[in-house]
C-alpha cells in the first residue's frame, strides 16, 4: 500500500514537471527566440526515463522523424540561408517535439492533467515576463493608450513579434476556453482573462480568431442540436465583444481597425468617418499568394528550399500562408509528407461517437486550417507544432480518455 502511494505521488510530481517542461519550451520560443532550447531535449529524455512506466511508440513518431529529416534537407538546400533556417535549431526543435509527443503518450491516461498544467504554467510565466519587459512603455504611454491615440503593439520594445504573442496566447486561450466550457472551473476564467488581455494588446486578428473558435464551434453545434439557449448566449457574447472592439478607442486602434481594413478589402467593410483605414496590408498578402503560386509552378516536385519565398519572392519574408509556403519550399513531396498523414488520421474523426475528445479534435483541426491560411507554421514555430502534436495524440490514443 505504501509503495502504491509513493508511486502515485511520484507520478503526479512527474506530471507537474512535464507541464512545466512544455511551458518552458513555449516560453523560450517566444521570449528568448529559442536560444535556450538546446538544453531541453536532455531534460525531456530525463522525464521520459523518470520512472519504470513503459514508453509508447506509434506511427506518429515515424511521421515526426520523417518531417524532421525532410525539413532539414530542404532547409540546407539554399546557400547563404542562415536568416531563414538553422539546421541545428531545426533538429533541436524536433527533438523537443518528439519528447512532448512521447511524454503525452506515456501518460495518456493523464492527458488532460498534463494539458491543464501546461496551460497554467505557460500563461502565468509568459504573462509575467512580458508584463515586466513592457511595463516601462505601458506606464509611460498609458494615457494615450486609453484614448486610443497610440497603436503600439505589445512586444515591440522587448524585441518580440506581437503576432507571435497573439499566436501563443490565442492557442492557449482556445484550449483553456474549451476546458472551461466542459469543466466550469473558475481557475480557467482567470487564465482566459489574462490571455484575452495579451491578445488584444498584441493587436492581432489571428489571436482573437483562435480564441473564438470554441465559441463558434459550439454555437454551430447548438444550432444542429436545437439548443436555443446556448445559441442566444453565444450570439450575445460575440455581439458584446464586437461592440467593445468597435467603440472602445484602445481596442479599435489595436484590433478593430485591422479588422475593418481586412473587411474593406473584401468589399464587405465600410469607411468610417474620421478614421483612416488602410487596406494595403491585406492587398499585399493577396499579391504574395499569387507570387508564391507562380514560384511553386516553376518547381512543383521538390520545391525551392526553406526560405526561398523570403529570398526570391521580392518581399523579404514568408508568404503568410502555410499551404503555399510549403509548396514553394518542399514541393508536392513536402506537402504530402506534412499533410498526408494528418489527413489520413483525421478521417477517423467522423467515425467517432460524440465525445469531449472529438470536440477537442475538431476544434484543433479547425484552428490548424485557419492558422495555415494566414501564417506559416511548418518550421521554427514550436507553438504550432504543439497544437499539431495534440491532434496526433488525441488521434493515436487507444484508450477512452473520457474516463480520465
Amino acid at each position: 500500500m505504501r509503495k502504491i502511494v509513493i508511486h502515485k505521488k511520484r507520478t503526479k510530481f512527474n506530471l507537474l514537471l512535464i507541464g512545466a517542461f512544455i511551458a518552458f519550451i513555449l516560453f523560450d520560443e517566444l521570449y528568448f527566440r529559442g536560444r535556450e532550447l538546446y538544453i531541453t531535449p536532455i531534460f525531456g529524455l530525463f522525464l521520459l526515463l523518470f520512472d519504470d512506466q513503459k514508453i509508447k511508440i506509434n506511427t506518429g513518431v515515424v511521421w515526426i522523424v520523417l518531417l524532421s529529416i525532410y525539413t532539414s534537407l530542404i532547409g540546407v538546400k539554399l546557400s547563404d540561408n542562415t536568416e531563414n533556417f538553422s539546421f541545428l535549431y531545426n533538429i533541436v526543435s524536433f527533438l523537443n517535439i518528439l519528447n512532448i509527443y512521447l511524454l503525452f503518450l506515456k501518460y495518456s491516461e493523464d492527458f488532460f492533467y498534463i494539458l491543464k498544467n501546461t496551460l497554467f504554467f505557460t500563461t502565468i510565466i509568459t504573462s509575467f515576463f512580458i508584463f515586466l519587459s513592457e511595463l516601462p512603455i505601458l506606464r509611460y504611454r498609458w494615457t494615450d493608450y486609453l484614448k486610443g491615440h497610440i497603436g503600439y503593439r505589445l512586444g515591440l520594445s522587448s524585441d518580440i513579434n506581437p503576432n507571435t504573442i497573439a499566436w501563443l496566447f490565442g492557442i492557449l486561450g482556445m484550449l483553456t476556453l474549451f476546458l472551461y466550457i466542459h469543466e466550469r472551473h473558475k481557475t480557467y476564467l482567470f487564465l482566459i482573462v489574462l490571455q484575452v488581455i495579451f491578445i488584444l494588446l498584441s493587436g492581432s486578428k489571428a489571436g482573437l480568431l483562435f480564441m473564438l473558435i470554441p465559441i463558434l464551434y459550439y454555437g454551430i453545434k447548438s444550432l444542429f442540436t436545437l439548443n436555443i439557449k446556448i445559441t442566444i448566449l453565444i450570439i450575445l457574447a460575440i455581439g458584446i465583444l464586437w461592440f467593445s472592439i468597435q467603440h472602445n478607442p484602445l481596442l479599435y486602434t489595436l484590433v478593430g481597425k485591422r479588422i475593418d481594413e481586412m473587411l474593406l478589402t473584401l468589399g464587405i467593410g465600410r469607411d468610417i468617418a474620421g478614421v483612416s483605414v488602410d487596406a494595403t496590408s491585406t492587398l499585399k498578402r493577396i499579391d504574395m499568394l499569387e507570387t508564391a503560386w507562380r514560384m511553386f509552378a516553376e518547381k512543383p516536385i521538390f520545391g525551392w528550399g526553406i526560405g526561398a519565398f523570403a529570398k526570391f519572392g521580392g518581399y523579404g519574408y514568408y508568404s503568410h500562408n502555410t499551404f503555399l509556403e510549403l509548396l514553394v519550399s518542399g514541393g508536392i513531396i513536402g506537402f504530402i509528407i506534412y499533410y498526408g498523414y494528418l489527413l489520413l488520421l483525421s478521417i477517423t474523426i467522423f467515425l467517432k461517437e460524440k465525445s469531449k475528445m472529438k470536440d477537442m479534435l475538431l476544434i484543433l483541426i479547425i484552428s490548424l486550417i485557419l492558422s495555415d491560411m494566414i501564417t506559416v507554421t511548418f518550421y521554427s514555430r514550436i507553438v504550432f507544432y504543439f497544437r499539431t502534436i495534440l491532434i496526433l495524440i488525441v488521434l493515436s490514443l487507444n484508450t477512452d480518455l473520457e474516463k480520465s
